[in-house]
């Protein structure tokens, strides 16, 4: 019989390197990476919308442990631009009076707008508070686009 030559199975071949037992390891805990927690994102839904349409500001990966969600027209989170808040705990929502006929807020997060008019273009801003009172910030732009003429 001839020599037969068998690797090791404690040899690892990855992109020309050879690594074995506690090398191995090292390489494996630095190059492997967690999947990433699911992260909160808002959707236009339709992604474009004509005055007069309809706009479902959607909210994707919302997380289990809000405690309440706070909706404002502007980049930032000031009473003033508040347009709606939900909070969890009890299934409260409640409108801004300058919103409460066009915009309807749901337990998900989205937010419904009604009837959109060019001055419902701009920046939405979701504050969201967990279980720790920890808080998140995502933005979405809505455009609002002439009607198109028939």
């Amino acid at each position: 019989m001839g020599a037969e030559t068998m690797e090791s199975p404690s040899l690892f071949l990855c992109k020309g390197l050879l690594l074995t037992g506690f090398s191995l390891l090292a390489f494996l805990l630095t190059c492997w990476n967690a999947p990433a927690a699911a992260e909160l994102t808002i959707e236009l839904v339709p992604p474009m919308v004509a005055e007069g349409g309809n706009s479902v500001l959607f909210v994707h990966e919302m997380p289990l442990n809000v405690q309440a969600f706070y909706w404002y027209k502007q980049r930032d989170s000031t009473k003033s631009y508040e347009v709606a808040r939900y909070l969890t705990p009890t299934n409260q929502s409640s409108k801004m009076p300058q919103h409460s006929d066009r915009k309807t807020v749901f337990y998900s997060g989205s937010l419904l707008i009604r009837n959109v008019t060019k001055a419902d273009s701009g920046v939405y801003t979701l504050l969201t508070f967990n279980t720790e009172m920890e808080s998140e910030l995502t933005h979405v732009h809505l455009e609002v686009q002439e009607p198109v003429a028939q």
